[in-house]
């Protein structure tokens, strides 16, 4: 049977001054060997897949569609930045999320439609952030802790969610592919 691997995430388009900020972050940590994700992938994952049969698709498609009609447009902020794991060694650089609850909402209902099918095992761990860059090597943990504490408090920008998006990721050797299979647009009234 053929597969492909998906995922439903929302896209993000960052203001400026978020970028330049990301910009400031890089270059604090450029000694550090972190793959930093293209500003252009930037998305908040809301369920990933992962080898998805290519037969079961439509079945998913229609879920979400069900589900964007349930919801409205909403807005989150983004704010602060953080590590996963938070202390010793990090592997993943993220900016976080606040005033989350419609989100929270509409993760879970995807999530809860999904495992109702059998299309998904449920994600006990999910923290709403966009993936900076991920660690490869280390250097010094302590420099980026420090980068940490120095954007805990910091306000970077208000989002509007209005849609969400399911995807096909293609592997490369430069970095992930992400081509949308469907847009659902937030139709709730």
């Amino acid at each position: 049977m053929m597969t492909k691997r998906t995922f439903i995430a929302i896209k993000i388009k960052l203001d400026q001054q978020v970028l330049n900020y990301i910009n400031k972050i890089k270059n604090a940590l450029s000694e550090e060997n972190i793959k930093w994700v293209n500003p252009e992938s930037l998305h908040l994952t809301l369920a990933f897949l992962g080898d998805t049969m290519v037969d079961s698709i439509p079945e998913i498609r229609n879920l979400l569609q069900k589900t964007s009609e349930k919801h409205s447009a909403f807005t989150i902020d983004l704010a602060h930045i953080g590590t996963f794991p938070p202390k010793g060694n990090p592997r993943v650089v993220w900016i976080g999320s606040e005033n989350t609850n419609s989100l929270m909402h509409l993760q879970s209902e995807i999530e809860k439609s999904l495992i109702e099918k059998g299309l998904y095992e449920a994600d006990k761990n999910f923290k709403a952030h966009l993936t900076l860059g991920r660690v490869k090597k280390i250097n010094n943990k302590n420099r980026i802790h420090q980068m940490v504490d120095e954007y805990q408090h910091l306000f970077f920008q208000e989002l509007k969610i209005d849609s969400f998006i399911y995807y096909e990721s293609t592997l490369t050797p430069k970095g992930p592919i992400y081509t949308p299979i469907e847009i659902f647009k937030l139709s709730k009234l």
